[in-house]
Formats: C-alpha cells, sequence, structure tokens
C-alpha cells in the first residue's frame, strides 16, 4: 500500500523534444491536405484538344494525374526540408525520412485524385471526411487504447498510422544497437555492454536473443538466478531454471530429486526442439553430462498398435533411471501389472497407463496417481530418461571393471603410505557401490564416478550449439570469481578426501574447471552484460557498447514524486511503460493519473511500442 507502483523506465528510443516525437502526425496530416488543396484547386476532369477527340479511361486519368504526382512530390520536399532544417527535428536517417515522405505523398494523391476522378464533389467531401476521422482516430496525438471503441475498430484501416509508423523509425537512433545486432548475426563475439543493470537485463536479452531460439542465462549464484528467472518470466514464458548440483555432498541432498527433475525438463524442453531460454549459475555448467543425443537416443515412444515386450521393457526403464514400484505415485516411478504398465514422467503433470492386448498396445490414457481415475486417451506418449545418466548392463560393467582396477592401484598407495585404515574404507566404499549398481541396475550416485562410466561427456554448456544459440554472462566478474572459488574447493575437497580413503583418484576429475568452460563461451556467440567495464582475463572480447540506464526510485507512496518524474519525461519524449502487478492496480492508475492531466493508458499486448511520450500501463512484476 505504501509502495503502490514501481517505475523502471528505459529509454529504448531516446527524442530530444516533444516537436520531434509529434513531427510524424503532422508532417502526415501536412502531405494530406497538400493532396486535399490540390484537388481542390485543379481540375480532375480532362478537356479533349480538338472537338471529336476521345481519350481512353486510362488516358485520362494518368494523363492528368502525373500533375498532381509532381506537385504532391514538391509539397513533399519543402515539408521534409523544413522539418530538417528549419524546425530542426531529430532525425537518424534523412534519407529514409524524405522516401517515407515520397511515398506518403503519392499514396496520399492517387487516393485524393482516385475518389474525385471517379465521384466528383462527392469524392472530394469524402477525402475530408476521412481526414478528420484519422485527425482523431489515428492515434497520433492521444494513444489508441484511450479513444472511443469505435475509433479502435477503425484505427489498423486508416492510412495515417502506417504513414506515421514510417516516419517513426527513422527517428529511432538505432546505430549502436543495431551494432550490436549486426554482430551476433556475422558471429562477430563476445561482445560486452556494460550500464545495464537490474530487470534492464532481461529486457535487453529478450531483445538481441529474439532471433536465437536457444538462450543461456549464466550468473554467479542461486539467488540471482531465480532473480532472473523471475524477471524474465515477465518477457517470456519459455523460461526454465536449471539448478546447480553439490557433486560433493549430492547423495545426501533431500532435494536431489526435485533438483534432476527441474534439470529434465530443460533437457526435454531442447530434445523437443522448442525454443527455450535457461537461467543457471556458472556451477551449473561445470558437471558432466551425456551428449545431448545420446539421451535423445535413448527416448521411448509409444504408440497404440505397437509390440511392447513388458520385461524387456522393464529392464530398459529401470536403466533409464525410473524407479520399480507396486503403485505410481510421483514422478521417475513405474509399475507393471499383469498387462498393465503405469509410468510418470519426470516432465509431465501426471502419469500414463499403457494397456496391452497379449503384447500389442491397445490404449494409452493419462490418469490422476492419487485418485487413479482417468483423464484423457492419447494416441502415443514420449517417455523421457529419468536420470542424466543411463546405466545399461554393458556400461556398468565397464565402469564397474575400471573403478575395480582404479581401486587396487588407490589401495596398494594407501597401504605404502601406511594409511591400512584408508584403504580399509576404500575397498568397502567400493564393495558397496558394486552392490547397489548390481541390484538396482540404475544410474544414481554414480555422479562424481561418471567417467568411469562413459567414454565420452560434455558440459551442459555444450547442449547450445554456435548456430542457434546466445549465452548471456550476467556480471562476469562475479561469474569467475564464483566459479575459481567452486573449482578450488572442489580440488581440496577432493584431494583430502581421496587421502582418507572415502573416493577414488578418477573422482577428482569430476568437473570442469571454470576456466574451461569460461573458454568455451569465448568460442560460442557470447554477450557479457554488466554493470561497470569490465576486462576479462578468460574470454577475448571483439566488441564493447556502453549504455545509459539508471535505478528508480521505489516512491514510498509519494505519488506526487511520481508525478513529477512521470510529465518531465513525458515532455522530453520518453516512452514510458508502467508495471503494475495487478490489471485493477493498473487501470486504477490510469485514472489517479488523468486527474493530474497525465494521458496514460491500460493494454494487455506487451508487443505495442507506446509512442515518444505516451504513458502505457501494463500488468507484470519486475524486481
Amino acid at each position: 500500500v505504501s509502495s503502490p507502483v514501481r517505475l523502471e523506465t528505459v529509454p529504448v528510443y531516446p527524442v530530444d523534444h516533444y516537436g520531434s516525437a509529434a513531427s510524424p502526425f503532422y508532417t502526415i496530416l501536412a502531405i494530406w491536405v497538400g493532396a486535399l488543396f490540390l484537388v481542390a484547386i485543379i481540375h480532375v476532369g480532362v478537356k479533349p484538344i480538338e472537338p471529336g477527340d476521345h481519350y481512353k479511361a486510362h488516358e485520362r486519368y494518368f494523363g492528368r494525374y502525373l500533375l498532381f504526382f509532381l506537385i504532391g512530390q514538391a509539397q513533399t520536399l519543402l515539408i521534409v526540408l523544413g522539418n530538417l532544417y528549419y524546425i530542426e527535428i531529430q532525425c537518424q536517417h534523412r534519407f529514409l525520412y524524405w522516401l517515407a515522405a515520397a511515398v506518403a505523398s503519392a499514396a496520399f494523391s492517387c487516393f485524393m485524385y482516385s475518389v474525385t476522378f471517379a465521384f466528383g464533389n462527392v469524392g472530394e467531401a469524402l477525402a475530408i471526411v476521412v481526414m478528420v476521422i484519422q485527425v482523431a482516430g489515428s492515434g497520433g496525438t492521444f494513444p489508441i487504447e484511450a479513444l472511443p471503441q469505435v475509433f479502435q475498430w477503425i484505427y489498423p484501416f486508416l492510412p495515417f498510422q502506417f504513414g506515421m509508423k514510417a516516419f517513426t523509425q527513422p527517428l529511432h537512433d538505432l546505430s549502436e544497437y543495431d551494432q550490436i545486432v549486426s554482430d551476433l548475426a556475422g558471429q562477430r563475439t563476445p561482445i560486452h555492454i556494460d550500464g545495464c543493470i537490474d530487470s534492464q537485463k532481461c529486457h535487453l536479452i529478450s531483445s538481441i536473443g529474439e532471433p536465437y531460439p536457444f538462450k543461456l542465462i549464466v550468473t554467479y549464484n542461486e539467488i540471482k538466478a531465480k532473480e532472473i528467472y523471475e524477471d524474465y518470466r515477465f518477457f517470456d514464458r519459455n523460461v526454465y531454471y536449471y539448478p546447480a548440483k553439490d557433486i560433493i555432498f549430492y547423495n545426501a541432498d533431500i532435494h536431489s530429486n526435485l533438483i534432476v527433475s527441474q534439470r529434465m525438463a530443460v533437457i526435454r524442453r531442447m530434445m523437443d526442439g522448442c525454443p527455450v531460454t535457461v537461467v543457471t549459475t556458472i556451477d551449473g555448467l561445470s558437471d558432466r553430462l551425456l551428449p545431448l543425443e545420446e539421451l535423445q537416443k535413448n527416448r521411448c515412444v509409444f504408440k497404440v498398435g505397437d509390440i511392447l515386450p513388458l520385461e524387456a521393457l522393464s529392464r530398459k526403464l529401470t536403466a533409464l533411471g525410473f524407479e520399480r514400484v507396486s503403485q505410481v505415485e510421483g514422478p521417475g516411478q513405474f509399475a507393471v501389472r499383469g498387462g498393465i504398465l503405469d509410468i510418470y514422467n519426470l516432465a509431465d503433470e501426471c502419469p500414463y497407463r499403457v494397456e496391452l492386448w497379449g503384447d500389442e498396445i491397445d490404449s494409452i490414457r493419462s490418469f490422476d496417481a492419487e485418485s487413479q481415475r482417468s483423464i484423457e486417451q492419447v494416441d502415443e506418449v514420449t517417455i523421457d530418461p529419468a536420470a542424466e545418466y543411463i546405466m545399461s548392463v554393458s556400461v556398468r560393467d565397464r565402469g564397474l571393471k575400471l573403478i575395480d582396477r582404479d581401486m587396487k592401484q588407490q589401495v596398494q598407495r594407501l597401504k605404502d603410505a601406511g594409511n591400512y585404515e584408508a584403504a580399509a574404507r576404500l575397498k568397502q566404499a567400493v564393495a558397496e557401490l558394486k552392490d547397489n549398481l548390481e541390484l538396482s541396475s540404475a544410474a544414481s550416485g554414480i555422479d562424481s564416478l561418471v567417467q568411469y562410466f562413459y567414454d565420452h561427456t560434455v558440459s551442459f554448456l555444450d547442449y547450445f550449439t554456435e548456430k542457434d544459440s546466445l549465452i548471456i554472462l550476467d556480471e562476469p566478474a562475479r561469474v569467475a570469481e564464483k566459479g575459481e572459488a567452486v573449482t578450488a574447493e572442489y580440488r581440496e575437497s577432493m584431494m583430502g578426501r581421496l587421502e582418507k580413503g572415502y573416493v577414488l583418484p578418477g573422482q577428482t576429475e569430476a568437473i570442469y574447471e571454470c576456466r574451461k568452460i569460461l573458454a568455451r563461451m569465448g568460442s560460442l556467440r557470447t554477450v557479457l552484460l554488466s554493470t561497470l567495464s569490465y576486462n576479462s582475463a578468460h574470454i577475448a572480447v571483439k566488441s564493447k557498447y556502453s549504455m545509459m540506464a539508471s535505478s528508480m526510485h521505489t516512491y514510498r507512496g509519494d505519488f506526487q514524486l511520481l508525478v513529477k518524474e512521470l510529465t518531465g519525461w513525458k515532455n522530453s519524449g520518453y516512452r514510458l511503460i508502467l508495471v503494475c502487478r495487478s490489471e485493477t492496480r493498473g487501470k486504477r492508475l490510469v485514472k489517479d493519473l488523468a486527474e493530474y492531466d497525465l494521458l496514460a493508458f491500460y493494454s494487455e499486448d506487451r508487443d505495442r511500442v507506446p509512442a515518444p511520450g505516451e504513458i502505457m500501463i501494463i500488468h507484470g512484476s519486475l524486481h
């Protein structure tokens, strides 16, 4: 209640003064009125030169129209030169500005001439009526959302609004932003952008990242990652949080199943090829994973009519990380009862029941795990691995063989050092691991032993290809500091545990070093975002850009201060977007601002770009 509004202003296209902001509307109006005066002063009819001469319709039309066209272009050139050199409006691309005016003049003069040529005086009256309607309903002086509903209905069909958009674009100071986009498209990366703070980073990422279906945002700690995740949801709902695992104490982590579920939801999205933005921390990229292609290869697709041998399938599901139970109650479980298979995907909202007639799938339907009632019948279902590692019999046997060899060598070294207690502890730990793997045939608990079981592992960063991905490094200095600390802590912990017989030598190499991860980022399409200028020791930056941004007041119930600052920004031609936490509060704010002669409008369309000097209020949440 004390702080109902948190205002954040992002000057996307700064305009120097209100005159420049209003010039598109009044320039278009001048061109229209000029064309209207022409048809009022000059006759459109064609008189025969000699008595008895007859002209075809197209000859009569184009023979006179050429005069209207040339005079219209001369009028337009005069208007453009006056705007640029007398009024001195802000304009980034003068040639495009004139070209937009010339095209608008040609369209308007053609319209005026055509209706007058066809309908005579009635056509002139029609042109005047259309002009009056457009002055009120084209959104040139007031936001279209603030006008009566009838104008909002006809707005898409009015010529003025198209002319104004053509005029507005050359006014935008897009040179630096365009260069950033060009560098990304041409893979002239990494690039460094400083000056962005808080949610303005998410705003920038969503804009420059639009052409890339897969985006990875890497930050320095879990709290910041979740904050970015919440902010980015305002701009894109296809955003996921990818949590890091504590490999040292992962087996004792009570949240381990939830972590795997969140990570597999991201991986499933990427296997489906769906656009996604992933937010994670630097240590979320450090653990070793199977290549995405390997996980994709082990997906199971069940279709009605397929042959499904349950015994072989049960072994495969166990290898994929599913737990066999008597009744499915949660994600990552499956149950076999007679000719019925119940299975609960990690990333699905409900389990599926596959009924067989012999070995043939007769029906597939989703059901409620608690009540066991059917929800929906489907023709097919895709089952994804329930773990990040797939433990087939051959993979298990190979890994256990390498572990046994490494264990014997380490036991001998410990005995030679006189540390018999540690040697005995290591032998017991490896024996327990063997028993667990042979009993369950699942890959649980092998996170720090991955390199024993698989020849080829990758980082999560390698799931993002150079072709269609964008990597964002938030505050690279803090990311590098955090990454180096994680690497050093892991090394120190593992070396101490190695001497005491708790781990094998190979487990000391279970994560990727921070410097290698950052070096890999340097070869991808990477953008470094920081509040202050920063020189990276790990990533060779090819281009640097600075953006002006500032944090906003919380106002703490000081509505007068809000009104004062909004008035100043509005008069300066800023595009203003106010984000309210509820639709009701946003609409109430529109009425409150109107009492101070500040015309604002509420919009559900987040793609709408407010004109300079407009105040748009939308529903959402930003930190």
